[in-house]
């Protein structure tokens, strides 16, 4: 956790931190769990129930469905720098 708002994921074993703290995690937490499909599941103080999706295959699929075309090269240097550009939709 960052504070007691956010939710940091790490790589334990390389010991470095997943991408920037969960957003819309906000309160402090009360429960935190995940399911046999490797979504997170989040109980807070603000928020009984959140769901992330930590499956980057999954992830892409919604962003296609929710934008309808693939980043740009600037967006993807933006959100995911530290891997190199390739289609997602």
């Amino acid at each position: 956790m960052v504070g007691d708002s956010r939710i940091q994921l790490w790589d334990v074993p390389a010991r470095r931190r997943l991408g920037d703290p969960l957003r819309g995690s906000a309160g402090l937490l009360r429960a935190l769990a995940f399911d046999s499909r490797g979504r997170l599941h989040v109980s807070s103080l603000y928020h009984p129930h959140r769901v992330f999706v930590l499956d980057p295959k999954a992830v892409a699929r919604a962003l296609c469905e929710r934008v309808g075309w693939d980043l740009t090269r600037a967006q993807w240097e933006q959100n995911v720098p530290d891997l190199p550009y390739r289609s997602v939709c």
